[in-house]
Formats: structure tokens, sequence, C-alpha cells
């Protein structure tokens, strides 16, 4: 490790995270991870200089279809899909005997109720 970066063991992560400070550089895998979608979205085909839009947004343009439920979809709703499809699973896969934490206990019944239909 040089003497620009610094290695921080954060008990809350399962991998070592390495910052780079002289450059402002996260490398921990949450970092490298979302950097990684980022570069995805890039159309490196266009020039930045001539359509910035297309050159940032070019291929997450091609790679999606307007579903015939929305009117609009953007990287905000495709984040929001993200979460609610997340927090719909955790829901959905709760055991209510052995969960400790109330408020989940409470979001699925609540959830459980509106399928309940005997």
């Amino acid at each position: 490790v040089s003497d620009n970066s610094v290695h921080n063991n954060n008990n809350n992560v399962n991998d070592k995270q390495w910052v780079n400070i002289a450059n402002n550089v996260c490398l921990t895998k949450a970092c490298v991870v979302e950097a990684a979608k980022l570069l995805e979205t890039i159309d490196d085909s266009i020039s930045p200089c001539d359509d910035f839009f297309q050159y940032s947004c070019g291929k997450w343009i091609a790679s999606k279809r307007l579903p015939e439920h929305k009117s609009i979809i953007n990287r905000f709703s495709d984040l929001s899909d993200d979460l609610n499809d997340k927090l719909r699973n955790l829901i959905v896969n709760t055991n209510v005997e052995t969960e400790t934490r109330e408020f989940i206990k409470n979001a699925k019944n609540y959830y459980d109720s509106c399928f309940n239909t005997s």
C-alpha cells in the first residue's frame, strides 16, 4: 500500500476496502460494481463532444423497451423497480415465526392480507 492509500477493514463489509486518497478513487467491491454498471451504459462509438447524451446513455437506451404499463422509463424508474423487487422478496420470503424485527413481521402480515381471499 502506497503512502496515498488507506486500507480499511470495515466490520460491516465482507470485503476489504481500498481507497486511494490522492486520486479520490474508491476500489471497494460496491464501488467497482457500480462503476461497471455505469460503463455498461456508455456508447463509446459516439464522441462525447458530438453527442454527450448518446455517449453517456446510448447503450442503456438501446437495451430498454418501454413496457405497456409504463409511459416512461429512466434510470430512476429502473432503480425504483429494483428496490421494489428487493422489498417484495424480503417480505415474501420472511418467516414470521423466526423473524425478530416487528416492523418486518407487520409488513409481511399486511402484504399477505392483500392476497388472503378465503
